[in-house]
């Protein structure tokens, strides 16, 4: 009785942010293109570099340089597969990304590992509609992990990012479909 009313209200929840996102992107979208009458000058401003993009290969096997030795990383949104607009499911592919991870050499380790779920979006919409829907999709995360995999859910932390960490630029709509992603990182830990 719980588990389908707890699902009725995650997805309720889903729906919500949902069309709050849509309805903050129309709003961002209008602000932008502002009434056609008008002409506004904005200021140049120099955009700050941004990090490469992280390829499939960094993806699985590259730790990140501020995790700890032995951190195995799997970024799900960075090739096909990749999160669409306002979507906080996980896709066929990208349940199958995870799949192929976690059944590759180390996966005894990754199960006794400590996971960081990192919720990632682009930079249309609000900033807090955009935490919500990093938070969400990262939750999906690990909704699978531990009903798949039976990953206890105290040895998986999820994190919110929202747009404040892009690797790609986010002018452009393959630049923000990168952007709307979830990493995985494993610190792998003795058993």
């Amino acid at each position: 009785m719980r588990a389908p009313f707890i699902v009725g209200i995650f997805g309720l929840a889903v729906a919500v942010a949902g069309f709050t996102e849509w309805a903050s992107r129309r709003a961002a979208e209008a602000d932008i293109k502002g009434p056609q009458h008008e002409t506004v000058a904005k200021p140049s401003v120099a955009q700050p570099a941004l990090p490469p993009p992280i390829t499939p290969a960094d993806a699985i096997t590259k730790p990140a340089s501020a995790d700890p030795e032995g951190t195995h990383v799997l970024v799900l949104g960075d090739t096909g597969g990749v999160f669409r607009l306002n979507a906080v499911t996980l896709s066929d592919e990208l349940a199958a990304r995870i799949d192929e991870f976690l059944s590759g050499p180390d996966a005894e380790a990754f199960i006794y590992g400590r996971f960081v779920i990192e919720g990632h979006t682009d930079n249309l919409g609000t900033k807090d509609t955009n935490d919500r829907v990093a938070f969400a999709r990262a939750f999906a995360v690990r909704a699978y992990l531990n009903e798949r995999y039976e990953i206890p859910r105290t040895s998986m932390k999820i994190v919110s990012y929202g747009p404040d960490r892009p690797v790609a630029d986010n002018a452009t709509p393959e630049g923000r479909a990168l952007n709307r992603r979830v990493v995985i990182k494993v610190i792998p830990t003795a058993h």
